[in-house]
């Protein structure tokens, strides 16, 4: 760890404790929280990168049934998930 950490080296020791001493499913429950959290984080990035992408077409006047997301960075989470860089958007 890097002297920047900014958890508190006492609550990691607390929660390393509480995991060594809790049974095998309760850690199950916390992985399967744990990425559980990170797909909902995922899918809510999608749908908010779609909404804005939406509303920059209805913007500039473009047709609602193709954008294309190039406003997005290449190292945001929606190029790295299997989204295609167009989306087809049907009224």
């Amino acid at each position: 760890m890097s002297g920047t950490d900014p958890i508190d080296p006492n609550a990691r020791r607390e929660v390393s404790k509480a995991i060594a001493s809790s049974g095998s499913a309760a850690v199950g429950r916390m992985i399967d929280a744990a990425n559980s959290s990170v797909e909902k984080r995922r899918r809510n990035k999608e749908a908010r990168a779609k909404r804005e992408v939406e509303k920059k077409a209805a913007k500039e006047g473009q047709p609602p049934y193709l954008v294309r997301l190039a406003h997005l960075s290449a190292n945001s989470l929606v190029h790295k998930s299997r989204i295609p860089q167009v989306l087809v958007l049907i009224d």
